[in-house]
């Protein structure tokens, strides 16, 4: 798999290829492990490709291990979604009372290189105060239900970054399957 690399300003570094293992999880965060013979991959930096039917992912590296094996150093990547940035924005300090999921995604993502879809129609309660945006988005889902995803677009240079919430992903086909 072929990851563009991005340092922690946004500047382009390299290309990386390497054996990949994408893990999806509905409603939560997808992740990625790549192991790379060389690497100038950093901690903090994002990585980004597009899959088989032209979809753009981006994450963001939180480890890297390093072992030396016979083909020379080898080191594993370990990255999360991009949307683990909210975690390390401001905190929101606003307590205010909110009644809906679209005001709560619009206080979310103020300042933040984020933007927001709102697909659901719920009513609820909640407030924000002393919060990061991250525990923002999973409260607003506690209490608005639905689920979420990411949703990146990349024209050019400019890489817009969108999180969705919807009643569910996916469909029901009137099937359960079980695995034991």
């Amino acid at each position: 798999m072929n990851f563009i690399v991005y340092d922690l300003k946004g500047n382009r570094v390299k290309n990386l290829s390497g054996k990949a293992t994408h893990h999806y999880v509905v409603g939560g965060l997808d992740t990625v492990s790549i192991s790379a013979v060389e690497s100038e991959v950093k901690k903090g930096y994002r990585l980004m490709y597009q899959d088989d039917r032209s979809k753009w992912h981006e994450f963001i590296v939180s480890s890297i291990t390093t072992a030396h094996t016979k083909d020379g150093i080898e080191h594993e990547i370990y990255a999360e979604n991009s949307l683990i940035s909210l975690r390390g924005e401001s905190p929101i300090m606003d307590r205010r009372n909110i009644s809906s999921p679209s005001k709560a995604m619009e206080i979310i993502t103020a300042g933040t290189q984020w933007n927001w879809e709102c697909n659901l129609s719920a009513i609820g309660s909640l407030s924000f105060y002393h919060i990061s945006p991250f525990d923002a988005l999973s409260d607003t889902l506690k209490t608005f239900g639905g689920e979420f995803y990411t949703q990146i677009r990349v024209e050019g240079n400019q890489i817009t970054r969108t999180i969705v919430l919807t009643d569910h992903i996916g469909e029901d086909h009137g099937k359960r399957f079980s695995y034991r």
